[in-house]
């Protein structure tokens, strides 16, 4: 697939220019950040997204399943949405990816 660059982010370092993204999506991964490395990390993608760019987020449903973090861990879907709007994003659309997962996509 053309235009695709995935990056591993490490220390909550971005190495992006600013608003040169179309589409960025996060996997399972914010339940590992703690505050307040959310706010920075909604900052930087908000930063590196185009104005009208599209955020999607992957996580863990709070019914707990054979595999996933603990129930302490896991960002509850209406958590994680209020998290991207304080950060200026604004929700999309919400659905359940699966009993295990679900997906929030928001714009810039």
């Amino acid at each position: 697939l053309d235009g695709i660059m995935p990056l591993l982010i490490e220390d909550n370092v971005y190495p992006l220019e600013s608003s040169i993204v179309d589409v960025a999506l996060m996997c399972c991964v914010m339940h590992e950040i703690p505050e307040p490395g959310r706010t920075h990390a909604l900052g930087e993608i908000m930063r590196i997204l185009k104005p009208g760019g599209q955020f999607a987020v992957i996580e863990f449903n709070e019914v707990m399943g054979t595999f996933g973090p603990p129930a302490h861990e896991r960002v509850p879907r209406a958590d994680l949405i209020a998290y991207c709007e304080r950060a200026g994003f604004t929700a999309d659309r919400d659905f359940d990816l699966s009993e295990h997962f679900y997906c929030a996509v928001l714009t810039r």
